[in-house]
């Protein structure tokens, strides 16, 4: 550890208080070592040319543990859409009793559509087309 230099600070009572308290809820040795923290906190903020700089450092990591999460959790979601789409397609190709040419012929439809769609489908949008339009989607 470096030498370290006794010299007056002045704080109010309640700034004591506030840093005694700090220290023992960070598991510090004393409320000097949570001063010193403080201190040297501060001055590290104060030579950044941004404080989003530092901001941005300082919350990367929950941040990243955030879309970790939201990643994992859209993951699901998608495996059970996928699950669900899967069964749906079984049951109508059973209901209309469809052969596997006719389902591949189907599933190269589908792709296409959704291609020339780029996958953003608006059935609001579609109703409102004329039947000639709604024909071309089938093309």
């Amino acid at each position: 550890m470096a030498n370290l230099i006794a010299d007056s600070v002045r704080m109010t009572e309640e700034q004591w208080n506030q840093c005694k308290e700090m220290a023992k809820i960070m598991h510090l040795r004393s409320k000097n070592e949570f001063i010193r923290d403080a201190v040297d906190f501060y001055i590290e903020w104060c030579r950044r040319p941004y404080s989003q700089q530092f901001l941005t450092a300082a919350l990367e990591s929950v941040i990243s543990a955030k879309i970790r999460e939201s990643e994992s959790r859209i993951c699901r979601m998608l495996f059970k859409n996928a699950v669900e789409q899967n069964v749906s397609t079984r049951l109508a190709a059973w209901d209309y009793d469809l052969s596997d040419k006719q389902l591949d012929s189907l599933y190269r439809i589908s792709v296409a559509e959704v291609k020339k769609n780029n996958g953003a489908l608006d059935l609001e949008k579609y109703f409102e087309l004329s039947e000639e339009e709604q024909a071309s989607w089938q093309d």
